[in-house]
């Protein structure tokens, strides 16, 4: 089966993995090797590049954000962290505030702010906005480059996606070291569904 363009295998699906997350359904996740995660830097590159990182000015909270009532955290990885999913729900008093969240997150601030997270002297982060044919649900594609004897090369590709369903706000987070994800590897995840 010939490979989508990354960013659109992983837009099909996304609000269906979330949900397998959260309700600790890992083992319907494509492929075999899944494994529940609490450790950021399990989560391979991206895992390591946030836990050294340093927020840049003008990026986090202002003091002026709604806090949540609940918030969720799921993550799951195989291949040692060389792919990885995860997502947080949060629960806000109403469906106002959780639309804003998810739409702050994925905003052009939001996803530059995760690339001034992400980029390093030895990291470039480039972001291009992560087509998706199901309503209401925004994000972006990172794609990580090292400098290796031959210029830069693409190693790692994180898609952040967000949404709002009522009163909760998702942000889900997609990574695969290597290679794009593929449209075999989404096919599989599109049909355990079915």
């Amino acid at each position: 089966m010939a490979a989508m363009r990354p960013a659109e295998a992983h837009a099909t699906a996304i609000k269906d993995n979330c949900t397998l997350l959260v309700t600790n359904k890992t083992g319907a996740l494509p492929g075999l090797g899944w494994k529940k995660s609490d450790e950021i830097t399990d989560f391979g590159i991206v895992g390591n590049l946030i836990d050294h990182g340093t927020e840049a000015p003008g990026c986090g909270k202002t003091g002026k954000e709604v806090a949540p009532s609940d918030v969720n955290t799921e993550e799951a990885v195989r291949a040692d962290g060389d792919e990885g999913i995860g997502a947080a729900v949060t629960t806000y008093a109403n469906a106002a505030q959780a639309k804003a969240f998810a739409a702050e997150m994925t905003s052009d601030d939001g996803i530059a702010c995760m690339v001034k997270l992400l980029n390093d002297q030895d990291t470039k982060v480039v972001a291009t906005p992560l087509p998706s044919d199901e309503a209401g649900v925004d994000g972006a594609q990172l794609v990580i480059s090292r400098k290796g004897d031959e210029g830069w090369r693409p190693v790692s590709y994180f898609n952040v996606t967000g949404w709002s369903e009522g009163n909760e706000a998702v942000v889900q987070w997609y990574e695969t070291v290597g290679q794009a994800p593929s449209a075999a590897n989404e096919g599989v995840v599109r049909s355990s569904f079915q």
